[in-house]
């Protein structure tokens, strides 16, 4: 009929609304994801042990080292004296050193020019002579060493070098002994016919005059092999002349020799 609109076609390939099926309850909508999810969670570090009492700290804070001293700056020489000769260079270092020795021995209150006297520790008496003390005290002086503690030294030295010599007379004492042990072991009962000939050997060999230098020489004197031999001398003399041995030889066996000049020419003629 004319006028009326005819029903449009649907197009093709179009499906058809399904329906929803009978007693379903719609699906429920799905959880959104939060706006802001919550950070992963660390884990917490091991707890450290308390460390042992006294241990010092792993890293200890660094030291701020003290600040150094400006050093001072060494004087320069005079324009003048770099003029000078070495001769009379040499002359002003002597005369300079000479004078701060005056002053460090007033100051130390010693007369190097005197014998040095004093007390030792175990109350003896103990002396320097001059010159040795003099050569000590510049020793002192150039090693620095303070003038007021010079005369401490000088006293302590003193008192080291008596302790030495003690040792060493005790050790001479027994070094003698045991030559007069072996000279009386070898001679025997005739240790007193030995000593003088002996003496008139030496005599003989020497003079008067070097034999009374040999005869402080204990250790040489009191060896049975230098027995031997000067008295081995004094007997040839004494048989050659017919004389007697030289007499007395006085002293006990071992003990110091003495000779009679007088006794003994009485014997050789």
């Amino acid at each position: 009929m004319s006028g009326e609109t005819p029903n449009p076609t649907p197009p093709a390939n179009t499906p058809a609304a399904t329906p929803p099926p009978a007693n379903n309850p719609p699906a429920p909508p799905a959880n959104p994801a939060p706006a802001n999810p919550p950070a992963e969670s660390t884990p917490p570090a091991p707890a450290t042990p308390p460390a042992a009492p006294g241990t010092p700290p792993a890293n200890p804070p660094a030291e701020t080292p003290p600040a150094q001293p400006d050093q001072p700056k060494p004087d320069l020489p005079d324009i003048l004296d770099l003029a000078k000769t070495d001769e009379e260079q040499e002359q002003a270092a002597a005369e300079a050193d000479k004078a701060a020795a005056q002053a460090w021995l007033k100051e130390a209150g010693i007369d190097d020019s005197k014998d040095f006297e004093f007390k030792a520790p175990d109350g003896s008496d103990v002396s320097f002579a001059a010159k040795d003390a003099a050569a000590m005290l510049a020793a002192m002086r150039h090693s620095g060493i303070p003038a007021d503690k010079a005369k401490d030294m000088l006293i302590a030295t003193a008192a080291l070098e008596k302790v030495r010599e003690q040792h060493q007379e005790a050790e001479e004492r027994k070094i003698l002994q045991q030559l007069r042990e072996e000279a009386v072991q070898e001679f025997g009962s005739g240790i007193r016919a030995a000593a003088r000939d002996m003496q008139a050997g030496g005599l003989q060999l020497f003079g008067k005059e070097l034999w009374e230098d040999i005869c402080t020489i204990q250790a040489l004197v009191n060896d049975r092999r230098f027995i031997r031999a000067m008295a081995g001398l004094g007997r040839v003399q004494r048989n050659d002349t017919g004389g007697p041995a030289p007499a007395p030889a006085t002293g006990a066996a071992g003990g110091e020799l003495q000779f009679d000049l007088a006794t003994f020419s009485k014997g050789m003629k």
